[in-house]
């Protein structure tokens, strides 16, 4: 049985489907459904499950998930109505958007909060956008007069190399020179006879550019203060490539690490005593690449070094001992390397890598393991130039990196852009291209460029050697372009660019920190404002007020506005201007926090003003609950008679959450108690003049409070606040138990019920919903009520006490109805109430109050609709059932009760033979129970008949009657096919073999469900291979002529069925193929090939014209089949089976006749009447084919075909012929010489061996004698080899020859008529070669022959 058919098992229903309702969908919502708002179901009845059994359920689980098959109307909307097939003219005019009450009121009490975005276009970042294009953001520094006289005066200089610490630029020359760039000017440092005169690959200043080391390729020259102090001798086998300083340490002053051409890293100290210097040279490692970077990184009281190479990174510290951290590969081209630049950044290590034209920054973190330092590396970004090597690059600023690509071209690009995906590169052009420096293949640029913060130097590449200079480009700083708007009073445009700033729109200017860009800038902003402001107040500009506040709001920098800003204007008398310039961004409700509590109870006392308080109400609601000072705002509102301001306070603790439901609810209280002056200050705040209202309007105002109160309470039951906030799941059963109890009191339930019974119980069914957050709920019961009840159960007892008294009687009853679709448990009593109110009003139900409250909002007349979809009677049965089924204890001792509810359902207007079904189950009596379901005037309660016949023979309590049962299920087998065929099919199950005929017999009317039955025992019988009831078959075989003709033919191969009444049913209902095919099993050949092509005939002629030729061919050749195999399984050597072939051929003329005059057709069985005539040929004798030649030929009436027939007959049977005429010679010769051999062996005493070789037992009449070895058999004993016999004891030794192919006894019996299929010897190699000679010899006489055969056919025809 299948209990959610029975009971209504909601956990067994089909799973929900989400579904439009379309005018084209076969199952259309009615009206009352189309205001639904939410899954429709499709329940489609479910097959019983054979021989199963499921005991009911005697209880109801609570947490009965009842809303899989229901939608609760919190859940949906009331309007969204579809107008479908069922929609009648009349309601066409209705069919509007009716909204829901509270999603009106709702909407209304959020749309006056609808604000404005906070980054809009003001004045002062459009005054910025027109200066934007006039900022210098990264450009060449020209060069002082006395910088030009000095290159002209050296024209010819060879620069190298060059380094610089903040504007002091050294660069070195060829010739050992090393000069000095500072203040506009350049002067050459000391020149030593010490110094040896080559190249200075290599400069770096330290102590802060009080010292400066050179490498060259033979020395290391020191300077301190720009004075010479020592040349150090430089002993390598190599040239220095790149070097970097490290830190110091107490013997040594400097070091610094340096790579060379090798591969080699050394480490070199100078040490200084009172009286000279000393240097130490150490080889720290060696890798098998040049290492054309390095740097020296100073990073959390450690000192790493950052090496480079071809395609390697690698990351060591070098204290206390070597240890290599970090080791990154890259896969790098031939004439390609990698370059890599840091910088420290916070707490972490940033790494730039460039390969090609990409370039990737990586962020390295370090920490310590056994202690032992250890890196973590992560991938920030990575960014592609287009076709554009990077040939070099560097930081600028934490954030711009400067990249150089092919000759002059470079770009300016922000990591911060890269990380956002907002990349605006700054690609321009370098006045001079930058030198390079050649390292074995590879070019690269490491000493010929060096920049310090914001400041860019490199050594010129020009054509002219002689031309050759120190170019520098500087990264402005934002200060910089904000002082010059400053200077050109452009106040606006500065504070444009600030805004800019802030929000990362503008991020390639020098000084701007990546990581807390806002909180380096406001300080440097206030300060901008502070003055702006003081400026204005002197000047007593009004205007400067708005644009102060703006800029610090759109800043967030509400602590310095209503602080330090507030109190410039308050000390000089302009706080009035102040409040109002605050009112336009109260409006756009961008006033997120007032910080300081004296200046909110300024504002708060300004906008307490009859005409402000909409002002105030959006300054209370926007404010955020994390820095709102909720005490402050609430002693404000009671001192000053504003409590309705209450509501729109951001919640912050648990009691917030109450307070507008509380607050409005006193409104609406005292309002009813005529008490108009809590009344008249809640509609001063929506800007509503109370005296100015008729009383309608007032009572329509009170009305909508009434909404408001359930709105709100809806709203906490929702988890929600008016900001639309969450409420914390922690506080959320608390803060909604202590509503709930304070519903539940006397006077404020009755208050509820009063302004709407239908909407406020509908949004109290919102705690119900869900069960994990009903079960929290049930923990905190206790504090409502101390009886050991259910929570539902409380709400309802407290309910009904109010339900005469308010007579809403039918709103309680529909309401506990939805509590029943949850799945909770209710009282006995209410169930019959429930029930019975159902019965009496099927189509009442709590959307139908609601959509009234709807209409009558809207001031609309509503008009109940009286319809219900299969699918919602569906499932209100099935809830009826299951809570019947929970309460059979108490009905079977309520006979009252029981006669009651049968009563009001057969009065019911709709359906409701299940409700009596179920009852009549209950109580015993199965005949009522199936009859009523039988005699429903609803299908969809007909097909739950096999349930519940299922139930009862299932059912313990029915089982000395089960065979009675059955038999009253064989009376009405009629009625149950009518109503469902699938599940009848299952339901025979239950039945014995002699009722099963006995119902098969009585479905006539259902004559695919009897056929399919009937196929059911046949399949069953053969399979078990039993005899089959000869009734059976033959009513079988007659339903199937009947009804499904085109299935006679292959249910006959099967062979078992009674040949001679079988032959009768096909006659009488003309199946010929039926006809020809028993023919066929009973011998009658020439019979069934004759009714074969009639049927073939007809057929062809069915399928008419529309076929191609290939289509026509393959379905004939189908429909000749049958010919073809009687044929095929017949072919002998005799007369009378060459007839059957004769009748093919000449059937398949005459069909070739009738359709002469169609193309397709014709061809078609041309060209399968030329197949049946080449196996003709193959397969039949030519002894037969030339005797019957003229029976053959008769039919041709073309002479040309005749011809080709003629031709090709003698092609493939003449050879056979000639070498048959032969044979036949042959070995007639031979015979007769051993039969003379015989003979003289007999004349001599010779005698043949008198008993059989295999079964040893004497001569009879019937032997075989071989000539050549006298071996003699039974006929039956002799061995045959494909059709050939041969002597068993010869062919055992292995000495059976070509003479003993054929005995003469075969040829004789045969007519000397040999069969083609024998098998032969083969011969040797040298027979097969004399063998080869005589059939090429005779292959050649045969051609000759052939050709004068032809040769004199055409003489006769022609």
């Amino acid at each position: 049985m299948k209990l959610d058919e029975i009971i209504a098992n909601p956990n067994l229903c089909l799973p929900k489907e989400r579904k439009s309702a379309t005018p084209n969908s076969k199952e259309q919502m009615n009206k009352l459904d189309q205001l639904l708002k939410g899954n429709f179901i499709e329940n489609k009845v479910n097959a019983i499950e054979p021989k199963k059994e499921i005991q009911q359920q005697n209880l109801i689980d609570k947490n009965m998930p009842f809303k899989d098959n229901y939608s609760l109307l919190y859940n949906l909307s009331i309007g969204d109505k579809k107008i479908d097939k069922y929609t009648s003219q009349k309601q066409l005019y209705e069919i509007k958007e009716i909204p829901y009450v509270l999603e009106n009121i709702g909407k209304q009490e959020r749309q006056q909060f609808l604000i404005q975005s906070q980054f809009d276009q003001t004045e002062m970042l459009k005054a910025f956008e027109k200066k934007i294009h006039t900022l210098e953001l990264f450009k060449e520094v020209q060069i002082s007069n006395k910088q030009v006289e000095f290159y002209e005066k050296n024209k010819g200089l060879l620069i190298t190399s060059v380094t610089c610490f903040e504007n002091m630029v050294a660069f070195g020359t060829t010739k050992a020179a090393i000069y000095i760039q500072f203040n506009h000017q350049i002067n050459k440092l000391e020149q030593n006879k010490k110094i040896i005169n080559s190249p200075i690959i290599c400069l770096r200043f330290l102590d802060k550019g009080t010292k400066l080391i050179g490498l060259s390729e033979k020395q290391v020259l020191l300077y301190v203060k720009n004075e010479f102090v020592k040349a150090f001798e430089l002993k390598i086998e190599s040239i220095p490539v790149a070097m970097t300083v490290c830190q110091k340490s107490k013997n040594f002053k400097i070091q610094f690490l340096m790579t060379d051409s090798l591969g080699n890293v050394y480490g070199i100290r100078i040490k200084q005593t009172l009286l000279k210097y000393g240097m130490q040279m150490k080889l720290e490692f060696k890798e098998n690449n040049i290492c054309h970077q390095i740097e020296s990184i100073s990073f959390q009281d450690q000192e790493y070094i950052l090496l480079t190479f071809k395609d390697q990174i690698q990351l060591v510290n070098l204290k206390p001992e070597y240890q290599l951290l970090m080791k990154l590969n890259y896969k790098v081209q031939e004439n390609k390397f990698i370059q890599v630049k840091c910088q420290i950044e916070k707490k972490t290590l940033i790494i730039a890598v460039s390969n090609e034209n990409t370039l990737e920054v990586l962020s390295v973190q370090f920490e310590k393991q056994n202690d032992r330092l250890k890196s973590n590396l992560n991938l920030l970004c990575q960014y592609s130039f287009n076709n554009e090597d990077i040939r070099y690059f560097t930081w600028l600023s934490n954030d711009i990196i400067f990249v150089k690509h092919e000759r002059k071209l470079y770009s300016l690009i922000g990591i911060s852009e890269i990380l956002e995906q907002k990349v605006d590169i700054i690609q321009k052009s370098l006045s001079q291209d930058i030198l390079s420096q050649k390292m074995g293949e590879l070019l690269f640029f490491e000493n010929s460029i060096c920049n310090f913060q914001n400041q860019l130097f490199f050594i010129s590449n020009e054509e002219q050697i002689s031309k050759q200079r120190i170019v520098q480009y500087k990264l402005h700083a934002w200060e910089d372009q904000m002082q010059k708007f400053q200077l050109n009073n452009e106040l606006k445009e500065q504070f444009g660019m600030g805004l800019y700033l802030y929000s990362g729109k503008l991020i390639k200017l020098g000084n701007l920190p990546r990581i807390g860009r806002q909180e380096y800038l406001k300080p440097h902003l206030h300060t901008l404002v502070s003055r702006f402001v003081e400026s204005s107040v002197k000047s007593q500009s009004f205007n400067s007020i708005y644009i102060a506040m703006d800029f610090l709001i759109m800043i967030e920098s509400f602590e310095f506005l209503f602080n330090q800003i507030y109190l410039i204007y308050k000390n000089n008398r302009f706080e009035r201007q102040f409040y109002e310039s605050l009112e336009s961004f109260i409006n756009k409700g961008v006033i997120k926090q007032i910080p300081i509590d004296t200046t909110l109870r300024d504002i708060l006392d300004y906008l307490s003003q009859d005409d402000k308080l909409k002002l105030l109400k959006f300054l209370i609601f926007n404010l955020d609950q994390r820095f709102i000072n909720y005490t402050l705002i609430k002693e404000f509102c009671i001192r000053s008679n504003l409590q309705s301001m209450l509501i729109y306070v951001p919640p912050k603790d648990i009691e917030d959450y109450k307070t507008p439901l509380l607050t409005i609810f006193e409104i609406y209280q005292s309002s009813q108690k005529n008490n108009s002056q809590d009344l008249q200050h809640y509609l001063k705040s929506n800007k509503l003049d109370i005296t100015s209202l008729s009383q309608k309007q007032i009572d329509e105002q009170i009305q909508c409070l009434g909404y408001k109160c359930i709105w709100f309470m809806s709203l906490i039951f929702k988890g929600e606040s008016l900001s639309q906030e969450k409420i914390s799941e922690k506080y959320w059963p608390q803060i909604v138990i202590e509503i709930l109890q304070w519903l539940l009191e006397s006077e404020v339930l009755e208050r509820f019920l009063q302004i709407d019974a239908g909407i406020f119980l509908n949004e109290l069914l919102l705690i119900l919903k869900d069960n994990k957050l009903y079960n929290k709920l049930s923990g905190f019961k206790d504090t409502i009520d101390k009886q050991q009840e259910e929570l539902t159960e409380i709400i309802i007892r407290n309910i009904h006490t109010k339900i005469k008294k308010l007579n809403i009687v039918s709103q309680f009853n529909c309401f506990i109805l939805e509590i029943m679709k949850l799945g909770y448990q209710i009282s006995y009593e209410d169930f019959l109430q429930v029930i019975i109110h159902t019965l009496r009003c099927p189509y009442e139900n709590l959307k139908v109050f609601v959509d009234k409250s709807n209409f009558k909002y809207q001031k609309m007349e509503y008009k109940l609709q009286e319809e219900m979809t299969d699918q919602d009677k569906i499932k209100r049965d099935n809830l009826l059932i299951q809570y019947i089924t929970f309460f059979t204890t108490q009905l079977l001792g309520d006979d009252q009760s029981l006669q009651t509810i049968l009563s009001e359902a057969s009065c019911s207007i709709l359906s409701c033979s299940r409700i009596q079904s179920e009852i009549y189950c209950l109580k015993g009596d199965w005949i009522k129970c199936i009859n009523t379901v039988l005699a429903s005037t609803s299908l969809i309660d007909k097909e739950y008949i096999f349930n519940y016949i299922d139930r009862i023979l299932n059912s313990n309590q029915f089982q000395d009657q089960r065979e009675e049962i059955i038999k009253y299920c064989v009376t009405i087998v009629q009625q149950l096919a009518d109503v469902s065929v699938e599940k009848l099919k299952i339901l025979l199950q239950y039945f014995p073999n002699y009722l099963y005929k006995q119902a098969i017999v009585k479905l006539d009317n259902h004559p695919n469900f009897k056929l399919y039955l009937l196929n059911q025992i046949i399949s069953d019988s053969r399979k078990k291979n039993e005899i089959i009831d000869k009734q059976i078959m033959i009513s079988y075989i007659r339903l199937l002529c009947k009804h499904h003709p085109e299935d006679v033919y292959d249910e006959l191969q099967h062979g078992d069925f009674p040949q001679e009444d079988c032959m009768i049913i096909c006659k009488e209902y003309k199946i010929m193929k039926g006809v020809a095919f028993l023919k066929e099993r009973s011998g009658c050949l020439q019979e069934a090939l004759d009714i074969y092509f009639d049927v073939i005939r007809t057929d062809f002629i069915v399928l008419g014209s529309g076929h191609s030729q290939s289509e026509l061919t393959e379905k004939l050749l189908i429909l000749i089949f049958p010919c073809l195999k009687i044929c095929r399984e017949n072919c002998s050597n005799e007369d009378d089976n060459f007839q059957y072939w004769l009748t093919c051929v000449n059937r398949m003329l005459s069909l070739r006749s009738e359709f002469r005059l169609q193309k397709n057709e014709k061809n078609s069985i041309n060209k399968v009447f030329q197949e049946i005539l080449m196996e003709i040929f193959e397969k039949v004798h030519p002894k037969l084919i030339i005797s019957n030649l003229s029976q053959l030929l008769k039919p041709f009436t073309n002479i040309e075909e005749l011809r080709r027939t003629s031709v090709s007959l003698q092609k493939l049977c003449f050879f056979q012929l000639i070498t048959h005429e032969q044979f036949i010679g042959n070995q007639t010769y031979q015979n007769f010489g051993r039969l003379q051999i015989l003979y003289s062996q007999e004349q001599k005493g010779t005698l043949l061996m008198d008993r059989c070789l295999v079964c040893e037992q004497e001569n009879d009449k019937y032997m075989y004698a071989f000539m050549s070895c006298c071996h003699i058999f039974h006929k039956q004993c002799v061995r045959m080899i494909k059709n050939v016999k041969v002597c068993k004891i010869c062919l055992d030794k292995g000495i059976h020859s070509d003479q003993l192919r054929v005995q003469l006894e075969i040829l004789v019996d045969n007519d000397y008529v040999q069969s083609g299929d024998q098998q032969i010897k083969q011969p040797t190699p040298d027979e097969q070669l004399q063998l080869s000679k005589q059939e090429q010899r005779q292959l050649r006489i045969n051609k000759l022959k052939m050709l004068d055969m032809e040769k004199e056919i055409k003489e006769i025809l022609y």
